[in-house]
């Protein structure tokens, strides 16, 4: 399948196309944020911490800044998932602006054990 037209199969390992900056990284297919009444989502950064030389575990902290547009306090639940992996906080946003963390401090969830791409398979022929 070609998603995201014929660049993208090129990039995956063929050498006749330039290399753009960033290309492959990132999220890259559907993603659906949702927001309702008076408060704005804004770009969340995920940070991954993987404690070198050690790679048995890692870290990953969520920043979400959000921006209550109402002139009162606003409680709510900002709810972030990945994998098997969900975690819910609720929160009171003052208005103005502000950044919700969710932190492995917080949610031990959040640190991933043997954090990679997966197991590796062997080839016969």
């Amino acid at each position: 399948m070609v998603l995201d037209g014929p660049t993208f199969v090129a990039t995956e390992g063929w050498d006749w196309i330039p290399a753009i900056r960033d290309r492959n990284t990132g999220i890259w297919q559907d993603v659906i944020l949702s927001a309702a009444g008076q408060v704005k989502i804004g770009d969340p950064q995920v940070i991954t911490t993987l404690p070198l030389p050690d790679t048995s575990r890692a870290d990953v902290e969520i920043e979400i800044p959000l921006t209550n547009l109402s002139n009162e306090s606003v409680q709510g639940s900002v709810t972030a998932s990945f994998e098997q992996t969900t975690v819910t906080k609720n929160v009171t946003l003052p208005p103005g602006g502000s950044t919700v963390k969710l932190a492995p401090a917080e949610f031990a969830q959040l640190t991933v054990q043997h954090p990679g791409y997966g197991g590796q398979t062997a080839m016969q022929t």
